[in-house]
């Protein structure tokens, strides 16, 4: 029973849910299935299914369409920045080579919550490590030590 200040969670929210249960299961199958049915209730104002939908096409190794789904999650919902930071490291993951479309993810990211918002420091600290700019890395991440300590 709930608290009279307590709603019923939304059909999306349960459906989510079970999708999640399941692939802590490792039931990719009936995750794929509910959040299928999520995505059906909303598909563009919620970003929620779409991120795990792209987290389960990532681990089932089925890049193109984890790729979709990131980028779906953030056109549904563009201010949640989880979102944004999954979808940046997914591509430095799977699609390092595609420098435009990692460039691409960052802008779209330091447009909505600016160029020294610190997860998007931190990552691409890493982007610039792993192609070899060590020094413009170490940059970064002076810069991101100073938002951090206040200085």
């Amino acid at each position: 029973m709930l608290a009279d200040d307590e709603q019923e969670p939304s059909d999306y929210a349960l459906y989510v849910s079970i999708a999640n249960q399941y692939t802590l299961l490792g039931d990719g199958k009936s995750a794929y299935k509910n959040l299928g049915y999520a995505l059906l209730i909303d598909s563009e104002k919620t970003g929620l299914a779409w991120h795990n939908m792209g987290v389960l096409m990532e681990r089932l190794g089925a890049y193109e369409t984890a790729r979709i789904a990131y980028g779906k999650a953030i056109g549904a919902q563009i201010v949640i920045e989880t979102y944004h930071t999954a979808y940046i490291q997914f591509l430095m993951r799977h699609f390092s080579e595609d420098g435009a479309a990692i460039e691409g993810a960052f802008l779209r990211a330091e447009t909505q919550f600016g160029e020294d918002f610190p997860s998007l420091l931190q990552l691409r600290a890493e982007l610039l490590e792993s192609g070899g700019k060590t020094k413009e890395a170490d940059e970064v991440r002076k810069k991101l030590q100073m938002i951090i300590s206040g200085s």
